[in-house]
């Protein structure tokens, strides 16, 4: 296989790959239940982010779901931060 027909195949690859990575996370305790948050930028600056929410009954449900969703958008560049609040009584 020549070298251009392995940058077509890398290109396509890379089209059809999603777009943007994850670049922070929080999960809030909401009453008995438990809510994610996660940033993902597309790397374009002054673009925002998109953000990613959802709800789940167990701390552990949204710790999976954070990296279920850190696996869909890697972030090649640096470590992702994941706030746990956990607080008794605290204000989310």
């Amino acid at each position: 296989m020549s070298k251009i027909d392995k940058l077509i195949i890398k290109a396509k690859e890379l089209k059809e790959a999603k777009k943007g990575f994850l670049t922070f996370g929080m999960i809030n305790r909401k009453g008995k239940k438990w809510t994610l948050q996660c940033s993902i930028w597309d790397g374009i600056p002054g673009s925002g982010t998109m953000i990613i929410k959802s709800e789940h009954d167990t701390l552990s449900e949204a710790e999976q779901e954070a990296n279920r969703i850190a696996e869909e958008y890697p972030n090649q560049f640096n470590d992702v931060t994941i706030i746990i609040d956990d607080i008794p009584g605290g204000k989310a």
